[in-house]
């Protein structure tokens, strides 16, 4: 998410978008793409542990150019046992360098691309994964959370989530302005919005000051959905993947469409959202 990368394509049209810091303040974005095909992804950038870690947890064809030491180390030893490694190092043909951006920011591919690499190199398109809870009809309640704001590091990556009642839709803006994706020129939305508070630490000695997250454990986590906002936790099992839960202890159920999940360090309070008064408990 560096300035020199936007605006991002395919972004808008991702079932699910993770998003966090790399390092220097510098966010980045994990995007799964699974229902739509998409003719740009990109930049593509390169491969960071905590991402390949939920990658891992959803099956999945990890895309990747290079990466984090720590993070190519593991998966070139087979340590995440569900990941088919998409590196482009390895794997040029099934991806392209545009020439209107500049190096690194300029590695894109497409699902149909990535579809192919699949097929050729025959990696494993079938995924069993403990999904997460959709449902057709949720209760009104909760507290009312019109805008989300999150502040990772500066300006230019701060966050900000409008909710639209009319499309039932959150609207992405970023730094200051609407988050839009170059491949469609609209502002990027999202159905839920999760916040999902991490402990984090930086890697001793290294050099381009990048940091650990835990993605494993437990934490606190807020959902949105709806303009509304429901507290609860996180947890996270080698089994079932990450799961979120209501403060009942029942997992909460999220409306149907795309949703960004916000991995936000937990060391100070980052997050602040427009909110009334509890309305009831939620049922699940």
């Amino acid at each position: 998410n560096h300035p020199d990368s936007r605006p991002q394509a395919g972004l808008s049209k991702a079932d699910r978008v993770y998003e966090t810091l790399a390092e220097g303040g510098i966010t980045r974005f994990m995007a799964i793409f699974q229902t739509q095909e998409v003719n740009e992804i990109g930049p593509v950038r390169s491969a960071r542990e905590y991402y390949a870690e939920i990658a891992n947890e959803l099956n999945s064809i990890y895309v990747h150019v290079g990466g984090s030491d720590m993070a190519l180390a593991n998966l070139a030893s087979g340590y995440y046992k569900n990941i088919s490694d998409a590196n482009q190092f390895y794997n040029g043909d099934y991806f392209r360098r545009i020439t209107t951006r500049l190096a690194p920011h300029n590695v894109y591919t497409s699902t149909d691309e990535l579809r192919k690499l699949a097929e050729d190199k025959h990696f494993n398109t079938e995924s069993k994964i403990d999904p997460w809870v959709y449902k057709d009809f949720i209760p009104n309640s909760g507290q009312i959370a019109d805008e989300i704001n999150i502040n990772f590091s500066t300006k230019s990556y701060e966050v900000q989530y409008v909710y639209d009642k009319k499309v039932d839709q959150y609207l992405r803006n970023l730094a200051g302005k609407p988050h839009e994706d170059e491949l469609t020129g609209e502002q990027i939305t999202a159905r839920n919005v999760i916040i999902q508070y991490v402990k984090t630490a930086p890697k001793i000695g290294d050099e381009k000051a990048r940091i650990n997250l835990i993605t494993r454990g437990s934490g606190k986590a807020l959902v949105f959905r709806g303009g509304k906002v429901f507290s609860g936790t996180w947890k996270n099992t080698t089994e079932g993947g990450t799961h979120f839960y209501d403060d009942s202890g029942n997992e909460i159920g999220l409306v149907r469409g795309t949703t960004w999940v916000e991995l936000v360090p937990n060391d100070v309070e980052r997050v602040n959202f427009k909110a009334s008064p509890p309305v009831s408990a939620e049922t699940n």
